[in-house]
């Protein structure tokens, strides 16, 4: 399966004009560039949450924290280089920073 990929991928490379192919690298650029910057602000909402239960000591809280802190540096807010992220990362941050939040708010005492 992965040669015929690799065959289709070579195929339509081959076809394209220079100007396409530099096209299609500059719009692959851009799209990287867009999607690190969804993921960059998705971290600049978790890192002071995280930070904030970060003392918790709580187990459910560091598993979220583990994943979390694996994307988002912990100084600072921003990816760092070399973390792998896709599409659905940005959403995956703010369901953490969702999930931590809500950890951290005690729960509402009946009167």
């Amino acid at each position: 399966m992965k040669r015929v990929i690799l065959a289709v991928g070579v195929a339509v490379l081959s076809a394209c004009s220079p100007a396409q192919f530099q096209q299609a690298q500059s719009s692959i650029a851009t799209a990287s560039a867009d999607l690190l910057a969804t993921v960059n602000a998705a971290c600049a909402e978790y890192t002071p949450v995280a930070a904030a239960v970060a003392a918790a000591k709580n187990p459910t809280v560091d598993a979220y924290l583990k994943y979390g802190n694996s994307i988002c540096a912990p100084e600072g807010g921003m990816v760092p280089s070399g973390a792998a992220v896709d599409a659905s990362t940005a959403a995956w941050v703010g369901a953490i920073t969702g999930a931590l939040q809500a950890l951290a708010t005690p729960p509402a005492t009946k009167a």
